[in-house]
Formats: C-alpha cells, structure tokens, sequence
C-alpha cells in the first residue's frame, strides 16, 4: 500500500504581532493603497498582517480572488461596521441581510432589475438629467458632485417611490414632493467597534434620522391597491403575491437603503470618468459625436446601443482606474483554506479592486486610461473577478445593469452639450463649456 501524503493548510506570510501591528497602523493611515501594494510586493497574492489590535487578511491575485468570492462566500459576512453604514439609523435591506435572509430578499428583488424594468426608467434619468444640464447652462455648477449627487437623489426619488424633490417636480404630476433634506441626506460614519486605534470606519451618505414625508409614504401606499411601476408599489405587488406579508419595517429598510445606495456610487463614478475624459479631448469629442448620432436629446438609446457606446467603455475604464468601492471588506464567520493558506474565523479579510484594477499582469499600461480596453465589454484574456467595480460572486450589485446604463446615459447627455476642461486630474478641477444648442 503505497503512501499518502496530505497536505495541512498553514499561515499566510506576513507582518503580525503588535509590534508590526503599530507599525501597519501608521503605514495605513499614510497611503493604504501604497501599504497593501507593498504586502502583496513583499508576501504574495494571500497576506497575513495586523492593523494596530485587527487581525487581517489580504487576498489578491484572480484565481484567490475568485475562489475566494465564488466558492468560499458562504463563509463570509459583511462586519457589522459595514452592515451599519448602509443602515445608517434605519433597518436591514438586500445589502446588510445574511444567509437565507439574504437569499430570500434577492430572489424577491432580481425582477426589479431586468431590462424590461430598466428601459423605462432611463426616461426618468434622461428628464432629470435635462433639467440639470438646462440649470447649467442658466448658470455654471459651482460643485459638479453635489449637483451629481443630487441628480442621483432624484433619480432615486422617481424610480423607487414615483416622488420628487421640492423645488423639482411638478405636483400635478408626482403624487407627492419630498423635503430637500429627506432625499439629499447626511454624512454617516460607522466604526469597528473592537478598533481601538480607530483606523477602520466607513463613511457615506445615508438618510437623516427623520423621514416623516417618506415613512407616510410608505404607509399610504401599504394600505393601497399599489398599481403603480415604481419600485416600492411592485415590491409590495410582489410581496402579496408571493404570500408574504409586506411588513412596514421591512418595506422601509429596503426602500430607505435603495434611496441612497448611489448617492456615493454615482457621483463618484461620473466624477472619475470626467476627471479622465477632462484630460482626454479626443475620447470625449468621439462621444460627444456618439452622442449626436444616438439622438440622446429626443429619446433614450435603446440599451443595446448603450451597450455598445463608446461611453459605457470610457465609464468602465474609468472605474477600472478609480473603483467606487475601491476595498471589499468581510470576515471570516468560520475557517477555511484558500490557495493552500488558512484563513481563521473572525479575521478582517481584504480585497482591493484599487489593486486588481492596476495589476500588470490583468492590465497593460495600468496607470494609462484606454477606453478602448471594453470596446468589447470585459477586456479579452483578463479573468473573471480581477475587474469588479460592483463586487463580484453572488453580492455582486443587484443593480449594476441599471446603474451602467443610467450613468452611460448622463455621460452622453452631458457630452452632447458641453466640454470638459481640467487642469488637474481630479472633479474638482474640471470646467465645463457649453458647445451651444439647447438641451
């Protein structure tokens, strides 16, 4: 008989002890894209390490990554830091629920998110969008994010709950308005709370602690027939028909984290992808182009064409290079082993599409902004989960469809009516001039 030799899992490299974790601290605080860059130099593609008292993983690398979010999901959850700043002072949604919860509210949520639902709302996107680019044109925006995160707030308002903001909509057409602070919301911050150190928190958009005009909403329309196509009366059709009962609280979360899960998402996006073109007069000239040829002023491309758009290629190569969520980050609900590496229940693990997205093996010329890389959709001979600007496995974004789509839209509308000039790489730089027409 001959023998057999099995293989134990052990240890990732890297620095640990408290020690090193004081020394990560301070190399984190510094740059953290510069100290995780330097791990993976240093230890490889799976790294052990210690933030100040936080016992952490990183994964890189495609196959880690992917076996990672595919095969090992179910061993992993968000902290609840995380979990928190998507709540922020309201209840659980699709992003913050575990397990079958999860599950269960997914499969509940996908019909809201095929095409046939999407299509209609790029008519929302293209009416709000008009109306912003018209109030530019009356006067030139003092801060493109906030007027883009409050066209994202409005988007948000039209599509889930059929409403507007105050001072927006037209009251004989919306069957309410919403207060300015409802909608646009505040800055929340969410700590680990075993972060002595205070290194590891989250900070985003979220809903004030007061929703009393949504909240009634909500109410009324829980106590009606709900015929209309927004997302909250179908997710109350859906509900019913399904059997289960449409609880307020659970109606609410839901409807309050799907308000405000672009106002960061969003604004962030467009500001990158017009950063890029900013400094790019040649791409941003073709897709004004394409933007003539689509028509964008008389109606919505259909979403092949968008598909196929020059400007849905720059957005993804835009977020290749500035991912919106530029760390994933879970923990460890129980142990298991990766690549040969054992990964221990309640370790911090990491994974950075800032990282993938610039990795030279996946990528030539990474730091170069090359539209041309998704000219074709995913970039050929790059894996799968090395390009995740939405997460990937099964918590992949439920709404990244439509966002891409959304955000394609708004770029080839703002292209067709005005130019981007920047003397710096970021938003905050860019100038826009009004190549003339009316929108």
């Amino acid at each position: 008989m001959g023998w057999r030799f099995v293989l134990k899992a052990v240890d990732p490299p890297g620095p640990t002890g408290a020690a090193n974790g004081r020394i990560n601290a301070r190399f984190f605080r510094s740059d953290v894209f510069t100290f995780l860059s330097n791990l993976t130099q240093v230890y490889g593609d799976i790294v052990r390490f210690d933030i100040g008292h936080t016992a952490c993983v990183l994964v890189n690398g495609a196959s880690a990554v992917d076996r990672l979010l595919h095969t090992c999901e179910p061993f992993l959850h968000k902290p609840d830091f995380v979990s928190a700043s998507n709540r922020g002072h309201w209840g659980d949604g699709l992003t913050t629920l575990e397990g079958a919860d999860w599950q269960d509210r997914r499969r509940l949520l996908r019909p809201q998110f095929r095409p046939r639902e999407i299509t209609p709302r790029l008519d929302i996107v293209a009416e709000c969008t008009a109306d912003m680019i018209r109030n530019w044109r009356a006067e030139p925006p003092v801060d493109l994010m906030t007027d883009i995160r409050l066209l994202t707030a409005r988007i948000a308002a039209r599509t889930v709950m059929d409403v507007d903001i105050e001072g927006w909509g037209n009251p004989d057409g919306c069957t309410s308005l919403l207060p300015y602070d409802e909608i646009f919301g505040e800055d929340f911050t969410a700590s680990e709370p075993n972060d002595a150190d205070g290194i590891l928190r989250m900070e985003r958009p979220r809903a004030p602690r007061d929703l009393p005009v949504i909240t009634d909403l909500i109410k009324r329309r829980l106590d009606s027939d709900c015929d209309g196509r927004d997302v909250l009366s179908v997710l109350i059709r859906t509900c019913r028909a399904a059997g289960v009962p449409p609880d307020y609280d659970m109606i609410t979360g839901e409807i309050v984290q799907m308000l405000y899960a672009g106002h960061l998402t969003m604004p962030t996006s467009l500001g990158a992808l017009w950063s890029c073109l900013a400094q790019d007069a040649q791409t941003e000239q073709q897709i004004a182009e394409e933007a003539d040829r689509l028509e964008v002023g008389t109606a919505p491309p259909a979403l092949p064409e968008l598909g196929r758009s020059l400007a849905l290629a720059a957005l993804k190569e835009a977020l290749r290079m500035h991912p919106p969520a530029p760390l994933l980050y879970r923990i460890a609900a129980q142990a298991f082993e990766l690549e040969g590496f054992a990964v221990t229940a309640g370790h911090h693990v990491w994974v950075s599409p800032r990282l993938l997205h610039r990795d030279p093996r996946y990528f030539e010329d990474p730091d170069q902004f090359q539209p041309a890389r998704f000219e074709f959709g995913r970039p050929q001979n790059v894996p799968r989960s090395v390009y995740l600007p939405f997460g990937a496995g099964p918590r992949t974004c439920i709404a990244m469809h439509q966002a891409f789509n959304q955000m394609t839209l708004i770029i080839l509308m703002v292209a067709q009516h005005f130019e981007l000039r920047s003397s710096a790489g970021s938003l905050a730089h860019v100038t826009l001039i009004a190549r003339g027409g009316s929108p």
